[in-house]
């Protein structure tokens, strides 16, 4: 049995898509709108908002403004006009306590007898020329009197007094006169010359009865024994300026505390003396010595004089024995004769020359004098330095005051002068300051000096101390400016110096001070704050903001001598007005003003 065949989906025809028509739209007509009025009503809230904001802020910025401003009351009173001045607080008196300068030999020249009574020309130097003259001099007449009078007895006491009597002391002449020389004349004027010395025994060489130094050739110091038991030590090489050798070292054994009071003719450093003590006993002792070589000396010198004078008295005789054997020639045979003529031409000769000699030998006794006395004053002058060494070594002050202790670079660093220390001649190690009697020693710029006048009266503020003001006055002013560094300075400084005229315990030297000197003032006006005044007014007439009950008030005035800070109202201000320090307005200007 068959079944009719059922239709399916794809089989089926596809439904058809149609186009809407489009609607017409008709515009609707609209309504005329009231808005003019909710516009007016909008803009006058707005208005009204605005107006009221800007009141409140102006308000609150005035009421800011007024709290914010500073304020300075109208005084009346003396207004100066000053220019400051800065410095150091110094004393007007003061005494700076310098190291001694230590004067003397540093060789030791005097400290011994050199050269003996012959007028310090021996010792290991060898004397003078004068005396190698007189000593060549006198060999040759004993040479030329030996060989007159060979075999004569009388010719042998000629010999050895001339020998004897030999101006420059030689004692190669005193000591043996001539060899072959008979007679007792040699021993007896050898023996009264002093050849056995009395100071033999104290020194090496001798020379006329005096000592003679030896030098040492290691140390090259003198160390004759006169020195006593420091003559070895006490004269040391390169002993130069102060501090050089140990003699003229300034060690610091006491001083006075650095702070204390003194008063004047109190010792107030002391250096070690030691040293300056030994040499002035050894300078006493060689001018003790000395003065007894030199009367010793002049004994001798007599001695030699009728020495001499006994010698000339010698040649005269063998002259005239020489004559009287001439006059046996007749008996005589002609060897003889000839013998006789020519020992009287060489007696006669010989007397002639010993005569002319007495001229030669006063001036060198003269000398050898004269040197002596030169050598003895030249160990007094010595001794006197070394007393005044010792003297100055122990120093006092001449004023009272404070004592202030100097510096000195010490391990590095730089600290006060004490005791122990070494310093050199010369150097200010303490200061005396009298603090009753103070001054400012201050700088001023070369611009600001011409308007300061000598007389002028400052008012001096300490650093230290702000509650101190002292009145003091200009005593001195700077001639020329401060000497320049290695570098250029445009800016020049003037030296400026001002007496404090009342001062106070606590001011000491060296605190550092400003003072304000007075160039002009105004008695009794009225004084406004400097930066209170405007002047930016269109005519230039200065104004100033005064404090009133609804603000402040600009009020015209008129001006007078002004300083740094305030200046003198003329009119325009009374006493008590309050004035603004600034400008009272910031968004707003008060009427009247520009």
């Amino acid at each position: 049995m068959s079944s009719a065949p059922t239709p399916s989906a794809a089989s089926s025809p596809a439904p058809q898509r149609t186009t809407p028509k489009p609607e017409i739209v008709r515009p609707v007509p609209r309504k005329p709108r009231r808005s003019g009025f909710w516009l007016v009503a909008i803009v006058l809230l707005l208005g009204a908002a605005g107006l009221y904001w800007k009141n409140q802020t102006a308000r609150s910025q005035q009421q800011a403004t007024t709290s914010v401003v500073r304020t300075a009351g109208i005084s009346v009173g003396d207004l100066e006009r000053t220019i400051r001045v800065s410095g150091t607080i110094q004393a007007q008196k003061f005494a700076s306590i310098l190291a001694p300068q230590i004067r003397g030999s540093r060789s030791g020249s005097g400290r011994s007898f050199r050269g003996g009574g012959g007028g310090g020309g021996g010792g290991s130097t060898g004397g003078s020329d004068s005396g190698s003259t007189s000593s060549s001099t006198t060999s040759g007449i004993t040479s030329s009197s030996s060989s007159a009078f060979t075999g004569s007895g009388s010719a042998g006491s000629g010999s050895s007094a001339l020998g004897g009597s030999n101006p420059s002391g030689s004692d190669q002449s005193a000591a043996g006169a001539t060899p072959g020389a008979s007679g007792g004349g040699a021993s007896s004027i050898g023996a009264t010359r002093g050849t056995t010395n009395r100071f033999s025994d104290m020194s090496g060489t001798s020379t006329r009865g005096a000592m003679t130094p030896t030098r040492d050739s290691t140390a090259g110091s003198l160390t004759g024994s006169n020195l006593g038991s420091t003559g070895g030590n006490l004269i040391t090489p390169g002993g130069g300026g102060g501090g050089g050798g140990s003699d003229f070292m300034m060690v610091l054994l006491k001083c006075a505390p650095a702070g204390s009071h003194v008063k004047a003719g109190d010792v107030v450093a002391e250096f070690d003396r030691q040293y300056q003590l030994n040499r002035l006993d050894d300078y006493k002792a060689s001018v003790v010595q000395q003065e007894a070589n030199f009367k010793k000396m002049k004994a001798d010198e007599a001695v030699k004089r009728e020495a001499h004078e006994q010698l000339i008295k010698s040649a005269k005789a063998s002259w005239d024995k020489a004559k009287l054997d001439l006059q046996t020639i007749s008996v005589r045979s002609e060897i003889e004769a000839e013998t006789f003529k020519l020992a009287e031409q060489e007696a006669a000769a010989h007397y002639q020359e010993i005569l002319a000699e007495r001229e030669k030998f006063d001036v060198g006794q003269r000398a050898d004098l004269r040197r002596a006395e030169l050598d003895l004053e030249k160990a007094k002058i010595e001794l006197h330095r070394a007393e005044n060494n010792v003297n100055v070594m122990v120093m006092k002050t001449p004023i009272d005051g404070t004592v202030v202790m100097q510096t000195i670079f010490r391990g590095g660093e730089n600290s006060q002068v004490r005791e122990g220390d070494q310093v050199y001649s010369g150097m200010a190690f303490m200061t005396i300051v009298d603090t009753s009697a103070m001054v400012m020693n201050a700088t001023v710029n070369q611009v600001d000096s011409e308007v300061l006048r000598v007389g002028m009266k400052a008012t001096v503020r300490l650093d230290a101390y702000p509650d101190i003001t002292l009145p003091a006055t200009v005593m001195a002013i700077g001639a020329m400016t401060d000497a320049g560094s290695w570098r250029a300075s445009w800016v020049r400084q003037v030296s400026v110096r001002l007496k404090l005229n009342k001062t106070d315990p606590r001011v000491i030297p060296d605190l550092s001070a400003s003072a304000d000197v007075g160039l002009a003032s105004e008695p009794q006006v009225a004084i406004a704050p400097l930066e209170s005044v405007f002047r930016d007014s269109p005519d230039g007439r200065p104004y100033v903001f005064v404090q009133a009950e609804s603000g402040y008030e600009r009020r015209e005035i008129e001006l007078g001598l002004a300083s740094n800070v305030a200046v003198a109202v003329k009119s325009g201000l009374r006493q008590g007005e309050v004035v603004a320090l600034g400008r009272p307005y910031l968004t707003s200007t008060p009427p009247g003003a520009s």
